[in-house]
Parts: structure tokens; sequence; C-alpha cells
């Protein structure tokens, strides 16, 4: 009678070489995908600023870098105008943009930003490492 091969398998390899090929191929697609919000992001985020009232957007960290890998996830800080509390606010910009894949973003008033730029060695860096996708005088 003939052996069956698991379909897990595949030549010479166990199934241990399957789940890597697997996340590999999970994490690929991941990839793309967070590509994909990254040029929504940089391509909706200034036309829907105003209805926003978003000041200023600065892309950050490995997306702002081009190091995009399927593990990570898109950095955006922004200041807007909001009375939301600060653990509420980026929902609502998330959810403007239509963005499905992981994308933490941090939101300041103007206010906070006036602050924060001067006592954040974080948001120092962000700003000076990042990539700004919109200001204005607002």
């Amino acid at each position: 009678m003939p052996r069956t091969v698991p379909a897990c398998t595949l030549r010479g390899a166990g199934p241990d070489a399957s789940v890597g090929l697997v996340r590999k191929a999970a994490r690929q697609e991941r990839r793309a995908r967070l590509r994909e919000a990254v040029e929504r992001i940089r391509a909706i985020l200034p036309a829907k600023a105003a209805a926003l009232r978003i000041h200023r957007a600065i892309l950050f960290g490995s997306a702002a870098r081009g190091e995009i890998d399927g593990r990570g996830d898109i950095d955006l800080l922004v200041v807007q105008e909001t009375d939301l509390p600060f653990v509420r606010r980026g929902v609502d910009v998330v959810t403007a943009l239509g963005v499905s894949v992981g994308v933490d973003v941090l939101v300041y008033t103007p206010e906070e930003w006036a602050t924060v730029q001067e006592s954040s060695r974080f948001v120092r860096r962000a700003v000076r490492e990042g990539v700004l996708i919109h200001a204005s005088d607002g």
C-alpha cells in the first residue's frame, strides 16, 4: 500500500518548515498591506486635514525610514484641534483614513504640541527623523 504524505509537509521538509513558510508568507502579506497603508495615509491625510482639524502630521519610525517589515506598524504623530481624551484621539484619525492595518497615532492639541516638542526627547526625535506629511498654519 502506498504511503501517504501529510498535506503540511514539503519536499524533504517536516511540518516545522511548513509553519515557517506560512509565517513568512503572512509577514510578506502584512508588509505589503503596511506599505499600501503608508501610501494611502500620504495621499488621503492632506486632503482630509482641514475637515479633521489637523495642523500637522508626521510619519515616523520604520515606515518613515522605508524599513517596513511584516512585524511592525505605522507610527504617526498628529497635531489636531480636539477635546477628546488623549487615549481616544487617534481613533478618529485612523477611521477617517480608512486604514485597516496596525497604525499607532499620537495626537496632541496645538497647546500640548507647543510644550511637548520642547520637553519630550521622543517627540523631538520623531520630528527630526520623521517625514512631514501635512503642515498648515491653522
